[in-house]
């Protein structure tokens, strides 16, 4: 009997990893972040989470929205911030991660619209779609701006911004480049009920 042993936390909303650390991290609203032990040689303990093995994001003012992990490299999104979780020695060593944000990034709006393909990360915003490479963030519906900020355009009602955290995205891969398609709720719906498809330019590539 390990008296440290414990299962994941309850209340969890989001499971990332393990990716080069060999751990889970367990996102518990609003912005507590849970370490699992490292998978050792003979044994999976992945699963294995003691109660005090936690971090927190920000100040406590925000909520954590959604986390990436792929190698090295672990993101996380409030809703007006990114952040990277650094950890803190090497290997199966590292038992510190330390949240640092990046300056001058968008936060995720809604906890759903976070999604990866193609060697990118995207992500919605609360002034649109962007995608993320590295710590470096590009919109990708700047020519679609008034959508996101309340005007009605050849007959198209605005995304409903106080029901954008019911907003989901996704990406599908396909030969032409692959798209993106934004499930949001228009002025009006505090559901999903319209769809934004986003695809790149194949004479621009963009």
């Amino acid at each position: 009997l390990e008296l440290d042993n414990h299962p994941p936390p309850s209340g969890t909303v989001v499971v990332a990893g393990p990716g080069a650390y060999n751990r889970l991290f367990y996102l518990v609203e609003p912005n507590r972040i849970y370490v699992s032990k490292a998978w050792e040689v003979d044994e999976s303990r992945a699963e294995q989470v003691p109660t005090t093995n936690f971090f927190l994001v920000g100040d406590g003012s925000q909520v954590t929205q959604n986390l990436y992990v792929q190698d090295t490299t672990i993101l996380a999104w409030t809703t007006d911030a990114a952040w990277r979780l650094l950890g803190q020695g090497s290997g199966s060593r590292v038992e510190l991660f330390l949240p640092v944000a990046i300056p001058q990034r968008r936060g995720l709006a809604a906890r759903f619209a976070l999604t990866a393909g193609d060697g990118r990360i995207f992500l919605l915003a609360r002034d649109g779609v962007y995608q993320q490479v590295g710590i470096q963030q590009t919109k990708l519906t700047g020519a679609v701006d008034p959508l996101f900020e309340g005007q009605t355009v050849n007959g198209v009602l605005p995304l409903n911004l106080s029901a954008i955290g019911e907003c989901r995205l996704q990406f599908f891969a396909s030969p032409q480049g692959g798209m993106l398609v934004l499930l949001y709720p228009q002025t009006g719906s505090t559901t999903p009920n319209r769809v934004l498809v986003i695809k790149k330019n194949r004479q621009t590539h963009q």
